[in-house]
């Protein structure tokens, strides 16, 4: 699943992961009228209903998920720093950077825990690390998303290491900004996902 799949960094997202044999659902408020072998749900992910429903079509179409790619972002609050900014612009911010991620996490992580695999790549600010002027709403919610704990399980090796698949933190970059993302990749040899093997060792996104 791809967010924001449309346009920009989400489109060329897209286009990588279908080059390369992925099944690949996009969301985006409106969908392109060809789809050229991609799956497009068209939701408002900045509400719980969008969220609700993009996840519950990605899961029907594909019958498990294998990579959730969080593209979503941006802002469109006024200048004017922390003074300038109401209840009503900060709730706007967090509905577009910070929950569509939450949401989307809590509803398509229990199918990867359950086959065992998966990756989740959340695409945030470069301004969770350098600040620019008047943009406080955007360093909290990118900063957020940069961070977010990960579940972890126990292990038996001699330092805390993180046995759930999400365990490495990678830096990227794209045409919006540095994105810091969240790899989610086995620390054991990965089982045999039983949906992999549905599809023909096809990876779904």
């Amino acid at each position: 699943l791809v967010t924001a799949g449309t346009k920009g960094v989400g489109a060329a997202v897209v286009r990588a992961l279908v080059d390369t044999g992925v099944r690949v659902v996009a969301t985006a408020r409106s969908v392109p009228g060809d789809a050229d072998g991609v799956h497009y749900v068209a939701a408002d992910i900045t509400t719980a209903a969008g969220c609700t429903t993009v996840a519950r079509e990605t899961l029907a179409h594909l019958g498990g998920i294998d990579i959730l790619v969080d593209v979503l972002g941006g802002s469109t609050a006024p200048g004017g720093g922390f003074a300038a900014l109401g209840d009503d612009v900060w709730q706007a911010e967090l509905d577009l950077n910070l929950m569509p991620a939450v949401r989307l996490d809590r509803a398509l992580l229990p199918s990867m825990l359950a086959q065992g695999s998966g990756v989740i790549v959340h695409v945030t600010s470069i301004q969770h690390q350098l600040p620019l002027p008047e943009s406080t709403r955007v360093v909290a919610t990118g900063s957020w998303a940069s961070n977010q704990p990960l579940p972890t399980a126990s292990t038996t090796a001699p330092t805390p290491t993180p046995t759930h698949p999400m365990v490495v933190n990678n830096r990227a970059s794209s045409e919006r900004s540095c994105a810091s993302a969240r790899v989610v990749s086995n620390t054991t040899p990965p089982r045999a996902s039983p949906f992999m093997a549905r599809t023909s060792s096809r990876a779904s996104a």
